[in-house]
């Protein structure tokens, strides 16, 4: 069994205790409190927690204050993005942030760094971006892939502006899968209060898909932290937990058909066995599942990567992909993936590969130097191979 220290199984217990809204309060250390800094979760256990040192006690209350007034500015752009957009004739839902923090018991506790916006389709991004452009927002000098487009808000705010659910991954049925669905995504859209404010979001049946792909995104490459666990808890714990409930019903047929349901029962049991997700949910969303539980052993072990990962794989400089086993080819497809992503137009012409892959190659060596601290090479890639191991768990893009 992969173990996890006291200070981490401490920090689950509070996290736990503040999803579910209860007044008790826990007593936090250094370590804890550091463990939270990782996770991006200071300002989640706020009401949770006391201590007796001050200097932890500023730092929490300085980290929650300052969350809450960055939730109120990220909102307050969101709304006038959203409003202009919607008034050029373009449908636009937001994905993430203010979307996600209204499942919370304090919306503005919930951590968010920048804005993400979803529209419908190619055509729709261009029609977005040149709205963006005359309002005011430039197109940020570095893009990190061709499937959304970043701009720089003129008050310091980074907005992404997608055309998928998410971004692609390394298999070309569920991305194909995402392009049919995302029509039906965008049509079954609801507006949803948020701090007073009414905004256009998926679903409740897109909505949990939505949260899964983008988890299962960061997994595969850097990893994730707790806030996305504590996402998925709120979501599902929120709502009715009856076995017809027809929304549980759409969002694990989504899940079957895009052949990631080993992952959503995973999640689901990280979340039963560690986060409070209420029984009824965890029995309504496992309902389906082939063969035996996922087991408190195997959730552990899961958790153990979430927290070597930190928030999006930061406190991990020798993380950077996951692969699919140890194999020569999964390193392969991995690097193909990334040559597809940074070139997907000129990756379809396989005289170009040659060029791609070097310039791949190079960037990835940039990247490794600027992004992730001078971290080896031949470390990284060492590592996937041993992230790996936890996939045979998952059953991904498998029937």
């Amino acid at each position: 069994m992969a173990i996890l220290s006291g200070d981490e199984r401490a920090l689950l217990k509070i996290l736990k205790n503040s999803l579910k809204k209860s007044k008790k309060k826990y007593f936090i250390t250094p370590g804890i409190f550091d463990l939270a800094k990782q996770n991006s979760v200071v300002s989640l256990i706020y009401d949770s927690v006391e201590t007796a040192d001050p200097r932890i006690s500023q730092e929490i209350d300085r980290i929650t204050r300052s969350m809450v007034l960055q939730s109120y500015h990220l909102l307050f752009e969101t709304v006038k993005i959203c409003d202009f957009l919607t008034d050029a004739g373009i449908k636009t839902v937001v994905l993430k942030g203010a979307a996600v923090s209204s499942f919370y018991p304090v919306p503005e506790y919930r951590k968010s760094g920048d804005i993400d916006l979803l529209v419908g389709g190619e055509d729709e991004l261009r029609r977005a971006a040149a709205v963006m452009k005359k309002n005011g927002y430039a197109v940020a000098k570095e893009q990190h892939a061709l499937h959304h487009i970043v701009f720089d808000s003129p008050f310091g705010i980074e907005v992404e502006i997608h055309k998928m659910l998410a971004e692609p991954f390394d298999n070309r049925r569920i991305n194909e899968y995402m392009d049919r669905r995302l029509k039906y995504a965008m049509k079954g859209s609801v507006k949803r209060d948020v701090c007073g404010f009414p905004l256009r979001m998926l679903g409740d049946d897109f909505q949990a898909f939505e949260l899964l792909l983008h988890m299962l995104q960061h997994f595969l490459f850097s990893g994730f932290g707790l806030k996305l666990l504590c996402d998925w808890v709120v979501y599902w714990n929120g709502r009715i937990g009856s076995s017809e409930d027809p929304v549980t019903e759409k969002y694990l047929h989504l899940v079957r058909e895009a052949r990631i349901s080993g992952f959503s029962d995973m999640i689901t049991s990280v979340c039963y066995y560690f986060l409070g997700l209420s029984d009824p949910a965890y029995r309504n969303l496992t309902r389906y599942r082939q063969g035996d539980p996922i087991t408190v052993s195997e959730a552990a072990a899961f958790l153990r990567e979430v927290f070597d990962g930190g928030d999006f794989g930061h406190a991990g400089k020798e993380r950077m992909l996951i692969l699919r086993d140890s194999s020569f080819i999964s390193y392969v497809i991995a690097f193909q993936h990334q040559m597809y992503l940074n070139f997907p137009k000129a990756g379809k012409v396989p005289p170009l590969w040659p060029a791609l892959w070097t310039v791949t190659l190079l960037r990835f060596f940039y990247n490794n130097k600027k992004v992730r601290g001078g971290e080896s090479a031949v470390s990284i890639i060492k590592n996937a191979g041993k992230r790996s191991r936890i996939m045979s768990k998952l059953s991904l893009w498998r029937r």
